[in-house]
């Protein structure tokens, strides 16, 4: 995704397109409960989401791993997907598990380069 989007904005945006840093992304996803509320007041609200499963998924998407790594799943996420997203001619699409630290806890994560192609 990454790869598609940057190119794009260069051109839409000269002054990056002109800058030495490089524009990425990367996506996290975890799996679990959380709790949903809304906070503010008439015409200024927002949803806000407490716990570990949006917390988790925030710290992935905060990874910062280089090369074409733009998606990070947790490990309950990792588990319950199908065999068919995680392996490709029988060759696994992810890397892991590897680990992330936060909040007084260790939490399993799984990474991938794999991209479907789209026609």
């Amino acid at each position: 995704v990454g790869q598609l989007r940057s190119p794009r904005v260069r051109d839409h945006f000269k002054s990056i397109g002109q800058s030495t840093w490089k524009l990425d992304q990367m996506t996290g996803i975890a799996t679990g409960e959380a709790l949903i509320v809304k906070v503010g007041i008439r015409n200024n609200s927002d949803l806000l989401s407490a716990g570990l499963a949006p917390n988790l998924a925030a710290k992935l998407s905060d990874l910062r791993l280089g090369g074409n790594k733009h998606i990070a799943i947790g490990k309950g996420t990792f588990d319950s997907i199908a065999d068919s997203e995680k392996f490709s001619n029988g060759q696994t699409m992810w890397s892991g598990p590897n680990q992330i630290q936060f909040g007084g806890g260790r939490y399993s994560y799984y990474t991938s380069t794999w991209r479907r192609s789209v026609s």
